[in-house]
């Protein structure tokens, strides 16, 4: 019964939310106890997704239309390159929280290697052609 209330409100209902604190205050928390590369990257990765996925996973108008590019200005855009920069942001926010989660790791337990693959990953994420185009201001890429 113990166990169990853990997962329960005051009046005995279930949890809707089984954290009794917001997203912001887990990262800053992990920051705190785990240091500044942890929360910067746990930040960065919430920003670039967090918000829209929620809205994407609910089923709302405004993520249907963020899916398919009508959230923002598209003229010239090709629908086809619009999906694959979301899909290159989802892969840049997964990457960024498995470092988070290679650095907490080695913070926690003294596991220097698991840090270096993450950064070796990073690195190799980093040389994906979209990445390098985007970076160098390519104005194909613009369109």
């Amino acid at each position: 019964m113990e166990e169990l209330a853990e997962f329960e409100s005051k009046s005995g209902q279930e949890k809707q939310q089984w954290v009794d604190e917001s997203i912001d205050k887990r990262i800053q928390r992990a920051g705190d106890i785990l240091g500044e590369s942890v929360l910067s990257d746990l930040h960065f990765a919430r920003f670039m997704i967090y918000r829209h996925s929620s809205e994407v996973l609910h089923g709302t108008h405004f993520g249907v239309h963020h899916c398919f590019g009508l959230t923002v200005p598209s003229e010239g855009v090709d629908p086809l390159n619009r999906m694959g920069d979301n899909h290159m942001v989802i892969l840049m926010a997964a990457n960024l929280t498995l470092s988070a989660v290679a650095t907490a790791v080695d913070c926690a337990y003294g596991f220097p290697g698991v840090r270096r693959s993450s950064k070796d990953l990073w690195r190799l994420t980093r040389e994906i052609p979209h990445f390098t185009v985007a970076e160098a201001g390519d104005p194909e890429r613009a369109k």
